[in-house]
């Protein structure tokens, strides 16, 4: 049995997510996947504690929280060429889905939920009139701004949801990750998690004249979030406005949904030199005891349950 120390409690899988799992271990054991060190995406420095050492399906991921600043993330990660990779094959979404790409379904409902995205930015009264989103997947998260006017285009890996958002849901979008031109607004909805180099990535957009960004992340606010192998960061108020400011953008206005953090910045190109915050890294320890006592007790009944 492992250290119960770095335990991280696995969730119930089905069959297809098992599947997806050992296809993921064995495009590691043949290099088909990759990985690198890395340093605090935050303050770069490489002053780090081991928190977990598997993430919510078992897999062996090694997640730290920086000494620093209190910037938690995983050390090491898929490099740039796996990353590609894993999110154009449809792994990511087979591994995070129940062993399933989305469906036509799925997406249907998902183009019917409230769009909190539209409403927020809508409430900041800014002008714009083109809108990208990177990661956009099925196009859901447009369809919104397009229906009010505006000029759309997604950016999507998945081959599958390029298709669906093209032809079945007609929002415009493109089988790549890096914007064609600069836009008004771009949208990136869980996808800040995603990235290598968060602090590189939104200077890309600042020096793309990018105006504005909309910016949503699991929050570490009331507890920890789900630890996965997609997610290489994990973003507290006060280390994203240190990585937004580092990055020539400037915090408009923000706001909670849930453990979500969501935010909009506007381009200054003013950048900022890290935060230094030590409080923050005893404010995420006290999180991650609370959560790895939930981890022991789930443990033990694991162990001595009949």
């Amino acid at each position: 049995m492992q250290n119960p120390f770095y335990y991280y409690r696995t969730r119930k899988l089905t069959s297809g997510t098992s599947s997806a799992i050992a296809e993921y271990k064995k495009k590691v054991l043949h290099k088909r996947i990759s990985f690198i060190e890395v340093a605090c995406p935050n303050c770069h420095r490489n002053y780090a504690r081991t928190l977990y050492k598997v993430e919510r399906h078992g897999i062996p991921w090694q997640t730290v929280l920086c000494r620093y600043c209190g910037m938690m993330y995983s050390n090491p990660q898929m490099d740039e060429e796996s990353t590609k990779h894993f999110y154009e094959s449809d792994l990511y979404r087979r591994l995070h889905n129940q062993g399933q790409a989305l469906s036509t379904s799925q997406l249907v409902n998902r183009y019917r939920r409230p769009n909190n995205i539209f409403n927020f930015v809508s409430k900041a009264k800014i002008e714009y009139q083109t809108v990208a989103e990177i990661g956009s997947a099925g196009g859901w998260n447009l369809k919104a701004f397009q229906n009010d006017g505006k000029s759309v285009t997604g950016y999507e890996l998945s081959e599958q949801l390029v298709e669906m958002a093209n032809n079945f849901f007609h929002v415009p979008t493109k089988q790549a990750a890096v914007l064609g031109s600069p836009y008004d607004l771009v949208i990136l909805s869980h996808v800040l998690e995603h990235f290598g180099d968060p602090v590189f990535e939104l200077k890309w957009l600042a020096e793309n004249d990018c105006e504005y960004l909309y910016i949503q992340v699991p929050g570490l606010l009331h507890n920890i979030p789900s630890i996965q192998n997609a997610h290489n960061h994990y973003f507290s108020l006060a280390n994203l406005v240190s990585i937004i400011g580092q990055s020539g953008y400037q915090i408009v206005t923000h706001g909670f949904i849930n453990n979500d953090i969501q935010l909009l910045a506007k381009l200054t190109m003013r950048r900022l030199a890290p935060i230094a915050m030590p409080s923050e890294y005893e404010r995420v320890m006290k999180l991650v005891r609370k959560h790895r006592l939930s981890m022991f007790r789930g443990l033990f009944h694991d162990i001595f349950r009949f």
